[in-house]
């Protein structure tokens, strides 16, 4: 909601240049969102021989974000999407590039006394493919959730707990003799009181 209206921003300079454009508004009376996008173009570094290191970098990102403030509830959902590539290098089996997306659920609900709980759930997918044609994908999932609640007069007490799921994927590339483990999924669990 602090973020309505439109707002363009090109900067240009000797290393990089960036243009990005935003763009928000609401849906109803309580209810807002925002929408962007941006893009990168960062120029290769000269040695100090005078070369170019070929080492320039190109990426592109959009995502939104909405909240919908119900009072005693308050609900965010957001996201991103982007991809990026390097510069092509001689004798690189592959040019390297980046990519991925992520997806945020937020929900707070406020309750009598001044408590309230808030859960988020989460997603992000991350991908990479190295020069070397190695292929990393990584995909993290997590949910956490706490409640928040007053004790007396001058004690406030938060408990909570999550968890977070991390899988993991690499292909090896023509010039590489092993990955181990090649693929993995990791788990932590977690609780707090604070």
């Amino acid at each position: 909601k602090d973020t309505q209206g439109n707002l363009l921003d090109v900067r240009a300079g000797s290393l990089d240049d960036t243009i990005s454009a935003r763009h928000g508004g609401s849906l109803a009376a309580n209810m807002t969102y925002r929408v962007y996008v941006s893009a990168l173009h960062d120029r290769s570094l000269s040695r100090i021989d005078g070369q170019v290191s070929r080492d320039g970098w190109d990426n592109v990102q959009g995502g939104f974000r909405t909240d919908w403030d119900g009072g005693g509830d308050m609900v965010t959902l957001q996201g991103d999407l982007y991809r990026g590539n390097s510069r092509a290098v001689p004798g690189a089996i592959a040019n390297g590039t980046i990519g991925g997306q992520n997806l945020l659920a937020s929900w707070t609900r406020t309750l009598d006394g001044n408590a309230s709980i808030k859960t988020q759930i989460y997603y992000d997918n991350a991908r990479r493919d190295i020069t070397s044609g190695i292929r990393a994908s990584v995909d993290t999932f997590d949910f956490d959730s706490q409640y928040n609640f007053a004790l007396g007069e001058q004690h406030s007490i938060v408990v909570g707990g999550g968890y977070r799921a991390t899988n993991d994927t690499f292909v090896r590339g023509p010039g590489t003799s092993f990955l181990d483990p090649a693929h993995r999924t990791l788990g932590l669990g977690n609780i707090f009181a604070q």
